[in-house]
């Protein structure tokens, strides 16, 4: 029979995939104080990356899989200009300092990472996004003022972790007036302007995907002497010269921090920006750096912050105003709650920071760059170690402190900031839960024929039905009457049906008992079972029987459309298809003869497959058992929430970070293989925690994309197994503050 299902009708308008053809990149130009690019205002919200040219060698550091990861993540954010360290200087193995360096000794270098350096610029073009390009640095972590002159002088270089900050800035003085020192700088920055890409024969002066080349990061006098001032400006106008001889084609900026950076001296600043060759002007805002805010009431001191930004951006765009420059925030950061490192930390005010800045856009600035990205790192250590995956924050500081990571709540306003579609209108998610129709908490439907259908859980508890039921097919492989969990198969059959009537959406998943050893889909003693089943396998025509009883169930639907996700839970090991049990093409093959049996054999084109491996997992091994895009239709990700020994808070921290990370994955791989994509399984057994729905899983799902979610069920036999509130439960009511969200869908 022919039926209108109108929210599976929803379901499929709630995703889309939006390609657009890229506009050649081109080098940005400034008019009447403003950048302009193709004839257009430009502005953007930017970040920092200052490791992209080691993502990007081949050497020690090198990951190019991840600068690829990390690139794709930042495009899709809308973040397309980076700001980035051309190298380190100096030996490895320096306390605090990045490595490998670029510049191991005066003009000697690492090749390893100029090429990566070229690679990097090149990995940019591909995605019409564009670097600002700093060569030198004030502070320790990359070398910079203090390499110089101890490669100059002799004298050893101090470290602010080691020696204090106080110290270290009295002898970074010395370079404002070194002249050797500073001739080495000059000799080095020819070397990289003038470099000529390794991959693609382009001279970098040449080279769009280079929005700005950029004197230092924050260059600083650290002296009210006159002498020194005057040497400081003096090192950076021969800078701006050299830059300008070698390139005229690329906007040149200082680094420099604007009033706090010059000693809070407006004369200075305005100094600084008059230089000859310097086309805009920078700032950067560092609330808790600047004791604007208290490590221990970051939240209650927000506004203080934003109060006292909105005065420094008022002062600079004063200032720029008169010099003609547009003005870029292309640093400012703000720490976790709690001043916590941990990734796993939220980022309350961070987001309100973050959220005043980039409202900032087209009035006080012209761009802004938040520091930094930590994208896809997940550091073993607090304090970076060699070896360490690299992260926003360099190495002298706590890692994960001010550094986004994908799966931090900050992700979602930069999107918004960018006019991410997805960020301003994430689209509604469907919620589900499995057997919802057919037994609950201490509640079973017994009268199969009869029963009405009418009780839910989920409906006693919040007053409508899920919109999605999920069932499992277990047992159908053998001919019984009940499923694996005691559901009959005929009541399952009228609870999809009428689910589907009322409007709802139905998904089967199927454990099927495992046809080589005779034991349940949890039997995982051979290796053999994938292989045995495929043509010329030893159970192949078993399995074909199997595969025919299951066909017949689902063709019983009547062609009421239904989300099919066999063979799930893959990369695991704890199913006889999971990831040791057989090879990826095994399992490929499985998957393959099972959709081509039931859609091309049996004609059930009613299906929409569900490929969902358990999570969280990297991209390479999600994509790595992949069956391919005529084969599925959803990209799911099965993630549960357990408490270990460190509580049911970190347990939720936790939760979030691997929910929003996995969904982040998947919302690129939709796009890109143009799919649907949820949280296919999921779930807190006994929902311990009292704001489990609204502090826990919203926020984990909540603007992702993902078009449905579905949790685990409730048995009517086992008290604490449960994934769904009922009636009488204590923290239903949380349940039923989750259920009315705007942007979370029942029946």
């Amino acid at each position: 029979m022919k039926r209108i299902f109108k929210l599976l009708a929803l379901f499929i308008l709630l995703f889309s995939a939006a390609g657009c053809v890229r506009p050649k990149i081109s080098f940005v130009t400034i008019e009447n104080g403003h950048f302009v690019r193709d004839g257009k205002p430009y502005t953007f919200v930017g970040t920092n990356f200052w490791y992209g040219p080691i993502l990007a060698s081949e050497g020690r550091g090198g990951d190019y899989d991840r600068l690829v990861r990390e690139l794709d993540a930042l495009k899709d954010l809308g973040v397309d200009n980076l700001r980035v360290l051309v190298g380190g200087d100096g030996a490895d193995g320096v306390y605090s300092r990045v490595e490998p360096t670029l510049q191991t000794a005066p003009g000697v270098y690492n090749d390893t990472l100029l090429v990566g350096l070229d690679r990097f610029l090149v990995e940019l073009g591909k995605r019409d996004m564009q670097a600002v390009l700093y060569v030198n640095n004030s502070w320790e972590w990359s070398g910079g003022y203090g390499q110089y002159l101890e490669w100059a002088t002799g004298e050893k270089t101090l470290i602010p972790l080691v020696d204090g900050y106080w110290p270290f800035m009295q002898q970074m003085r010395k370079f404002q007036t070194s002249g050797e020192a500073q001739q080495l700088y000059f000799n080095h920055l020819r070397n990289i302007v003038s470099r000529v890409n390794s991959i693609t024969g382009k001279p970098y002066k040449d080279d769009p995907a280079i929005f700005a080349w950029q004197l230092g990061n924050e260059p600083r006098c650290f002296s009210n002497d006159p002498d020194i001032r005057a040497g400081f400006i003096g090192w950076m106008t021969e800078a701006a010269r050299i830059v300008k001889e070698i390139d005229p084609n690329h906007l040149l900026s200082t680094g420099n921090e604007g009033l706090m950076g010059c000693e809070e001296d407006p004369a200075l600043v305005r100094a600084v920006n008059e230089i000859p060759g310097i086309d805009y002007m920078t700032i950067h805002i560092w609330p808790y750096n600047w004791s604007w805010v208290r490590p221990d009431s970051l939240e209650e001191d927000v506004d203080t912050a934003i109060e006292k930004t909105a005065g420094y951006l008022t002062f600079h765009k004063a200032l720029a105003g008169e010099l003609g420059l547009p003005v870029v925030a292309e640093e400012f950061g703000f720490p976790r709650d709690g001043f916590q490192a941990s990734m796993d930390a939220s980022t309350n005010a961070r987001d309100a920071y973050y959220s005043y800045v980039f409202s900032r856009i087209g009035e006080e600035l012209d761009g802004a760059n938040f520091w930094g990205w930590s994208g896809f790192a997940v550091p073993p250590h607090e304090q970076w170690e060699s070896g360490d995956p690299y992260t926003g924050d360099p190495s002298q500081e706590a890692q994960g402190l001010n550094g986004v990571y994908v799966s931090d709540s900050t992700v979602g306003v930069i999107a918004k900031a960018n006019g991410r579609e997805w960020a301003e209108n994430p689209g509604k998610v469907l919620y589900g839960h499995q057997d919802d129709l057919v037994y609950g908490h201490n509640w079973v439907v017994t009268d199969v024929e009869n029963d009405p259908l009418e009780r839910s859980d989920v409906r006693d508890v919040a007053g409508k039905y899920p919109a999605i039921v999920g069932f499992d097919l277990g047992g159908i492989e053998l001919g019984n009457a009940c499923n694996l969990d005691g559901v009959p198969f005929d009541l399952m059959r009228r609870a999809a049906l009428k689910h589907v009537e009322r409007g709802g959406t139905v998904t089967f998943s199927w454990h099927p008992r495992n046809p080589y050893t005779g034991g349940d889909a949890w039997d995982i003693s051979s290796s053999e079972v994938v292989r045995s089943v495929l043509p010329g396998g030893s159970k192949h025509d078993e399995f074909m029987v199997w595969l025919q009883r299951a066909g017949d169930f689902l063709a019983s639907l009547d062609g009421a459309p239904a989300i099919f996700r066999p063979w799930h839970e893959n990369i695991g090991s704890w199913f006889w298809w999971g990831g040791r049990l057989c090879t990826a093409d095994e399992y490929v093959a499985l998957f393959r003869m099972t959709h081509d049996y039931l859609v091309q054999e049996r004609g059930l084109t009613n299906l929409q497959w569900c490929y969902s491996p358990n999570g969280p997992i990297s991209v390479s091994d999600y994509l790595s058992r992949y069956p391919g895009d005529d084969y599925v239709d959803y990209l799911g990700t099965d993630i549960y929430e357990y408490v270990g020994p460190d509580g049911q808070k970190a347990a939720n921290r936790r939760f979030i970070r691997q929910v929003r990370g996995m969904l982040f994955e998947l919302r690129g791989l939709a796009a890109e293989h143009g799919k649907r994509f949820c949280l296919s399984e999921t779930g807190l057994e006994s929902l311990k925690d009292p704001h489990w729905w609204c502090e826990v899983l919203y926020p984990a799902i909540s603007g992702s994309g993902a078009a449905y979610v579905l949790t685990w069920r409730n048995a009517h036999d086992r008290p604490e197994h449960f994934y769904a509130p009922w009636k009488g439960f204590e923290n239903a009511g949380d349940f039923k503050q989750f259920s009315e969200k705007e942007d979370i869908v029942l029946l």
